[in-house]
């Protein structure tokens, strides 16, 4: 009975363990598709404004020189007309897809991924002329919530992390799990 009891004892600490590698790197892969989905989201609104930007140099020039030459305008011809919009929409849809192809859109967006995972405040994609973000609290960079049955594994499995990569010359990780009984 003992014997059996050992092993069985041994599968379920195994099974536990295997439970939270799984846990983990799921987490991992969530956070890096939230992250991807989220630094892709500020590239887009970058290119939407410097499109909206040209639309408005666009008009404004328009404006001007209209006005310079005696053209009166009703509220209504202030803007530019649709089809000269709808005509500066594919050379920015061109350069949008361009800027990836050709030139290093991915490795921005993907360096944008990793700074908003790491949580420390940066500026958008480096540039100083963006927003400061601080993307700490956002949900996906918080810790996982387990039931309290996976906290010993937990703990296995996060003290050889850690020796391992103190050995590697790492700092250990951030816990990247609580447990129901830790809750804030």
């Amino acid at each position: 009975m003992g014997l059996v009891s050992s092993v069985e004892a041994k599968t379920k600490e195994v099974l536990a363990m295997q439970r939270v590698m799984d846990l983990k790197q799921k987490k991992r892969e969530r956070d890096m598709e939230q992250s991807m989905k989220l630094a892709a989201t500020r590239d887009r609104i970058l290119w939407v404004a410097g499109y909206y930007a040209v639309l408005g140099l666009l008009a404004g020039t328009r404006h001007l020189t209209m006005h310079r030459t005696g053209h009166k305008f009703s509220w209504d011809g202030f803007f530019l007309p649709i089809n000269q919009v709808a005509v500066c929409i594919p050379p920015f849809l061109v350069g949008y897809q361009l800027d990836y192809a050709l030139w290093n859109k991915g490795e921005r967006v993907a360096e944008e991924a990793t700074k908003i995972r790491e949580g420390a405040p940066h500026r958008w994609f480096g540039s100083e002329w963006l927003p400061v973000s601080e993307d700490s609290a956002r949900w996906f960079n918080q810790p996982l919530v387990l039931p309290p049955g996976l906290h010993p594994a937990y703990e296995k499995l996060k003290s050889v992390s850690d020796t391992q990569r103190r050995l590697a010359g790492l700092t250990p990780e951030a816990d990247w799990a609580v447990f129901e009984s830790q809750q804030r």
